[in-house]
C-alpha cells in the first residue's frame, strides 16, 4: 500500500513539474515571439499596431493577433507580409482596420467661389498670353485704309493659336488710330480695321467668330504722345483684351 502510494505522490509530482515546464517553455515562446513581432513593426514604422498572442498552446503561441489601424491598404499589405514571414510565426489573425479619409464636402457657395478663381486664373493667363504675342509688335494697315499688310499674317497666325487656346471667352478686338484727321473719320477706321482683324481671323484662321467682337475707339486713350510721329504710329494699334464669357 506504501509503495502504491509513494508511486501515486511521485507520479503526480512528475505531472506537475512537466507542467511547470510546459508553462515555462510557453511563456518564453510567447516572450520571444512577442518581441521580435514587436522589433519588426517598430523598424517598419508601425508602432501603433499591437501584437497579441492568441492562447496557450503550443501551436497558438506561435499565430500572433494584430489589431489598430494602418494609414493605407499598402501599409496594412506591408505590416501582414513581414509578420507573416517571421521565423516561428504559424499564422496571423487579421484585426487591423485602415484609416478612413475625410474627403471635406464642399458646400455650393465654396465650389462656386472655387470655379470662380479657377475661372479668373485662366482668364488671366489667356489675356497674358494675348498681351506678350504682342509686344513689341504691331499689326499694320495701309495708310488710312483697313487692309492688313502681309507682313502681320504671322502675327496674326500667333494670335489665333491663343485665341483658340481659350474657347471659353469672348476676346475684343480693339481698334485705335493717332488724332490725325477728324475724330469721326477716326472712329469708323478703327472700326472697319478692327472687323478686317476679324474677319481675317475668322476665314484665314478658322477661329470661331463667337469668340471674337470688333470695336473702333478711334482717337481715344491715347499710349503716346500724338505730337510725335513715333508716338502717333503707336497709338494707330488693335488690342486683344478678355471681356467675359463666350456667349453660346
Amino acid at each position: 500500500m506504501k509503495k502504491l502510494l509513494l508511486f501515486l505522490v511521485g507520479l503526480l509530482l512528475l505531472v506537475f513539474l512537466s507542467y511547470l515546464c510546459f508553462e515555462n517553455k510557453v511563456e518564453n515562446i510567447k516572450s520571444d515571439v512577442l518581441s521580435r513581432v514587436r522589433a519588426n513593426l517598430s523598424d517598419i514604422q508601425a508602432d501603433k499596431i499591437k501584437a497579441n498572442i492568441l492562447g496557450n498552446g503550443m501551436k497558438t503561441t506561435r499565430i500572433v493577433i494584430l489589431s489598430g489601424q494602418a494609414s493605407t491598404l499598402q501599409k496594412k499589405q506591408e505590416i501582414l507580409s513581414v509578420i507573416k514571414n517571421l521565423a516561428g510565426v504559424y499564422g496571423i489573425k487579421d484585426l487591423i482596420t485602415i484609416k478612413k479619409v475625410k474627403i471635406p464636402i464642399k458646400s455650393p457657395i465654396m465650389q462656386s467661389k472655387i470655379q470662380d478663381t479657377q475661372k479668373l486664373a485662366k482668364e488671366k493667363d489667356c489675356q497674358n498670353k494675348l498681351t506678350n504675342t504682342l509686344k513689341d509688335k504691331k499689326i499694320n494697315f495701309e495708310a488710312s485704309k483697313a487692309v492688313i499688310k502681309k507682313d502681320s499674317y504671322p502675327l496674326l497666325s500667333s494670335l489665333a493659336k491663343v485665341i483658340k487656346e481659350c474657347p471659353d471667352y469672348l476676346v475684343e478686338i480693339a481698334g485705335y488710330t493717332d488724332s490725325d484727321g477728324s475724330s469721326d473719320f477716326n472712329l469708323i477706321l478703327s472700326a472697319k480695321r478692327a472687323a478686317s482683324v476679324k474677319k481675317y481671323l475668322v476665314i484665314h484662321e478658322n477661329v470661331d467668330a463667337k469668340n471674337l467682337e470688333a470695336r473702333g475707339y478711334g482717337e481715344v486713350n491715347p499710349i503716346a504722345d500724338n505730337n510725335t510721329t513715333k508716338g502717333k504710329s503707336e497709338n494707330r494699334r488693335i488690342e486683344f483684351n478678355i471681356i467675359g464669357g463666350k456667349e453660346e
